[in-house]
């Protein structure tokens, strides 16, 4: 929207050579954004370790970083605004943070920067126990 500050004396009318000043104004979208992880809780192998996606957007970011751990820990992916997804490999143990960081302008990796979290947990691991009379059958 812009405003204009018009001379009006002596009954002068509204017309650009009358205008003193003009001022726009925009409404800028604050930063914001989430994240996920699918699926959560992860299927652990014995060890605890799985892999999961993370999903995240955002709105109101020229650029995002997802890092692990804390926000200046190891940057998993970087991208624009919108929705994007990665897929972790399989390193992800049950307690393991990702961080949505507005890095726009060069912002820095700090918690208040930080966008969304997200956690995971490892699923029960299950231990398929097979019985003896079972064991002769798979012989």
């Amino acid at each position: 929207m812009t405003f204009y500050l018009q001379n009006v004396s002596n009954g002068l009318p509204l017309t650009s050579a009358n205008t003193l000043a003009t001022v726009t104004l925009t409404a800028a979208t604050p930063p914001s954004g989430w994240i996920t992880a699918n699926p959560n809780p992860f299927p652990p192998d014995p060890q605890g370790v799985g892999e999961t996606t993370i999903t995240w957007s955002s709105a109101g970011t020229t650029q995002v970083e997802v890092h692990v751990g804390a926000p200046n820990g190891s940057m998993l992916s970087r991208s624009d605004s919108g929705t994007f997804s990665v897929a972790t490999g399989h390193w992800v143990r049950s307690g393991t943070g990702f961080y949505l960081q507005n890095v726009s302008n060069g912002q820095p990796l700090t918690a208040a920067n930080t966008l969304a979290t997200v956690i995971v947990t490892a699923a029960p691991y299950e231990l398929q126990l097979v019985g003896a009379d079972q064991m002769s059958q798979r012989t």
